[in-house]
């Protein structure tokens, strides 16, 4: 009879188990390459969400891979660059994406370099130019090339028309922008300091320089929602002595924003999962900005 008892014990805990999991919400979350700050931002939120909410970190190639596989339901939330969800709905009308905004990890900084022979002073030189310059505005669904089309997005000025563009990016542009023949100016978006920057200004000071973005156009740009998404911030020139010089630079910085799917927060609104998320999120905070420098 103890025996009996002690199983049918055992078979009640285990359903309970089961039960107790079906019932705990998962959530699948698009962050970026495994060795970037996207991974390691969805990574240290789901070590707080752990046993509360099953969040499913999906290792993808960033902003551009997110949308779309957010809008192929494949992703109930995503790390993006704040600009990333303006350029989808833009060029996806029929398919724009319903999404809320969590919170900003932490900002990205957009680095414009030029050839130093160019004569480019500002990002407003290259503007209404007639095809004079070519950029290279990094590779197709780039981080850096999605800040490229919301600029033109918000100034036409900078349109295909205007200024020519390449979908070149990394080593590869660094090298063409140094030669200055090809083109003349680069678009590098990332946070301050990172492992390609540090390798442009300790070796190619001499033939490339990083230029200010002071364009107005980009001062009330929001996103689908409403969120500012452009942020005018200085570059220290004790960051990057060489392609910097002794000037601060001027340009703007992206956030690196947390969104969430309309549906998936309707569906779990009540039960506490979204609010839940939103604290995990808080609360892993301080190691990603830890990590980003900021």
């Amino acid at each position: 009879m103890k025996i009996f008892t002690s199983l049918l014990a055992t078979i009640a805990i285990l359903f309970s188990m089961q039960v107790s999991a079906a019932e705990t919400p998962t959530l699948t979350l698009c962050t970026g390459g495994a060795k970037g700050n996207y991974y390691f931002s969805g990574m240290q939120i789901r070590e707080q969400a752990k046993g509360a909410l099953n969040i499913e970190v999906i290792n993808t190639k960033g902003t551009w891979d997110n949308l779309q596989k957010m809008a192929r339901g494949e992703c109930d939330a995503a790390i993006i660059q704040g600009d990333g969800w303006s350029v989808w709905n833009a060029r996806n009308k029929s398919a724009s994406l319903d999404l809320e905004r969590v919170d900003v990890l932490y900002k990205e900084y957009v680095h414009f370099y030029c050839n130093r022979e160019s004569g480019i002073d500002e990002i407003s030189d290259i503007e209404n130019e007639n095809g004079e310059y070519t950029m290279l505005i990094g590779k197709n669904g780039s981080g850096h090339q999605v800040t490229w089309q919301n600029f033109v997005l918000e100034d036409g000025g900078y349109g295909p028309e205007e200024v020519k563009t390449l979908p070149i990016g990394g080593s590869r542009a660094r090298t063409k922008v140094k030669a200055g023949i090809d083109a003349q100016c680069g678009i590098y978006v990332a946070g301050l300091n990172s492992r390609f920057m540090q390798e442009m200004d300790r070796d190619f000071g001499e033939y490339i320089r990083l230029i200010d973005i002071d364009d107005n156009d980009f001062n009330d740009t929001v996103d689908p929602a409403g969120n500012k998404i452009y942020e005018f911030v200085e570059i220290d020139s004790s960051i990057y002595r060489n392609i910097v010089g002794i000037w601060d630079i001027d340009t703007i910085a992206v956030p690196a924003v947390l969104v969430v799917k309309a549906d998936w927060i309707d569906a779990n609104e009540d039960n506490g999962a979204y609010d839940g998320f939103i604290d995990y999120q808080m609360k892993a905070q301080k190691a990603i900005r830890d990590r980003v420098g900021q």
